[in-house]
């Protein structure tokens, strides 16, 4: 099984379509997820409970997988937290992912999004057969979807990180062209044009369709002016998540559109109070400053990278800052090594 369906599919993990409710309980609970939903991606986590729970039955399936997208934003990253906050957050998503009894097309919504979550937690935890298990139940359910040319927002949404993540990945070499060969064939212009149209209108998942072209734009196109306009969306509709300010400093600082909201921005990041925020507005802070001198220079960008090992390490940020120590004259071999040890992404911020 390849992790492009695991990896990629991430933020899409909640793509409930609510018009399928069957029950009072539940369409109460489901006619409130967009409200709940925009609270969270504003940052507004205490709203957000007070909304579920005052909206959603708290043993519902509908009510748990709320439950699950809020705990995930609110423990950024979920994987690396203790066992008391990962039982609150895996407990409901195995007893769905378990359940025989979600067979109408609306619970199979919810089902899909409980594989999802499961394979990203087990991914990112390096759990490769729980991962697998999860991901492959996923794309049985997804697969029937590639055939159909009327969809639904949600589901344009997740065929079209599926088209685009296939060929992304087909490109990549031997290794992945012969696990791919086990996969419905995938179109990457496609699925470009579904996650446009699903981020055009209001919807579940305008956010998420966002998120992604943000992503794809800036780190894997490496068209750091479409991925600006489609970041910038996110800033503007959720000021207060300290989360989306990633792609939209990134996007500036790769195209060159700097501007007094950059270095708000980056302060704001820098100034919270938790350390996950604070280390991408360390490393921002510190691509952004103007030096004079190269040793004034390096001596910053070293002690950013400090700053990030001290507090958990992040190869993306460190990535962000070698790339910067490289340029400097008498440190280039040394950095340029350990920025291809780190790198994640070949975008304009990380290529040499």
């Amino acid at each position: 099984m390849n992790f492009f369906t695991i990896k990629f599919i991430i933020i899409s993990l909640f793509i409930i379509r609510f018009s399928y409710a069957q029950h009072e309980e539940a369409d109460r609970c489901v006619s409130h997820a967009r409200g709940i939903l925009e609270y969270v991606y504003n940052g507004n986590i205490r709203k957000a409970k007070e909304e579920k729970n005052k909206y959603c039955n708290n043993s519902s399936p509908e009510s748990q997988l709320i439950q699950a997208h809020i705990t995930r934003w609110e423990y950024l990253p979920i994987y690396e937290k203790d066992q008391d906050i990962l039982k609150q957050y895996l407990s409901p998503l195995l007893a769905i992912s378990q359940s025989e009894t979600l067979e109408t097309e609306y619970q199979e919504f919810i089902k899909i999004n409980s594989f999802l979550l499961l394979a990203e937690f087990y991914y990112n935890k390096k759990e490769t057969l729980n991962a697998i298990n999860f991901g492959g139940k996923a794309y049985s359910m997804i697969k029937p979807k590639l055939e159909v040319d009327e969809l639904s927002n949600e589901w344009l949404l997740i065929t079209g990180l599926y088209n685009y993540f296939y060929s992304y990945y087909l490109n990549k070499g031997m290794a992945y062209n012969s696990l791919l060969f086990f996969f419905k064939k995938g179109d990457k212009e496609k699925g470009l044009e579904q996650l446009k149209t699903a981020s055009a209108t209001p919807s579940i998942v305008q956010a998420e369709s966002l998120i992604y072209l943000s992503h794809i734009y800036l780190r894997i196109e490496n068209e750091a002016n479409s991925a600006l306009n489609y970041a910038e969306k996110l800033v503007k509709r959720y000021p207060e998540n300290l989360k989306f300010y990633e792609f939209y400093i990134e996007a500036s600082i790769a195209s060159g559109k700097l501007d007094a909201s950059v270095k708000f921005l980056v302060k704001k990041l820098i100034n919270s109070e938790l350390i996950y925020y604070k280390k991408y507005g360390v490393t921002y802070n510190a691509l952004l400053k103007q030096y004079i001198e190269p040793e004034k220079k390096a001596s910053e960008l070293k002690s950013a990278v400090k700053f990030i090992l001290d507090n958990g390490g992040g190869n993306h940020l460190l990535s962000l800052l070698y790339k910067q120590l490289a340029t400097i004259p008498g440190y280039r071999k040394k950095y340029t090594t350990k920025l291809l040890e780190k790198k994640v992404y070949d975008f304009e911020l990380t290529i040499i």
